[in-house]
């Protein structure tokens, strides 16, 4: 059973979660809270008073960092990554795997908000066809 969490991440840093599972038990709507919450804990421990998290749609969070350039960002992402890889996420007895794949774009670099979105969205996306669990970057 695995469950890919994957981040945006923006310079201001973005990250959007999305669980991919494939274990038909674990699509049960009251584990979604459990999933969830979990992965929530991580992000906050890792964040800054300075930092704003929230959910972002569906399976989506955002995180705003100020201050907080490329490398950091960098940083971030994959102290999350790693506290994710360590965490027992369980669901009635069965441990569920989970991978963090992400995709890192700073908001200096681009125009737009829109167009931070975007490279961050074509970063994780990157990040998943090179094999998940990943961070990657321009």
């Amino acid at each position: 059973t695995v469950i890919v969490i994957s981040l945006i991440v923006l310079g201001m840093l973005m990250l959007i979660i999305e669980f991919r599972i494939e274990h038909q038990v674990f699509q049960d709507p009251d584990t979604w809270a459990i999933r969830l919450a979990g992965f929530a804990k991580i992000i906050k421990k890792e964040s800054r008073d300075v930092d704003v998290i929230g959910r972002f749609g569906g399976e989506e969070f955002l995180a705003l960092l100020s201050d907080t350039d490329l490398e950091g960002a960098k940083v971030f992402a994959n102290k999350v990554n790693k506290n994710v890889a360590k965490t027992k996420f369980m669901y009635k007895g069965e441990r569920i795997d989970v991978t963090v794949s992400g995709g890192i774009a700073q908001r200096s670099t681009h125009v737009s908000l829109k167009a931070v979105l975007n490279a961050a969205d074509e970063y994780l996306y990157r990040a998943k066809q090179n094999g998940r669990n990943r961070i990657e970057s321009a």
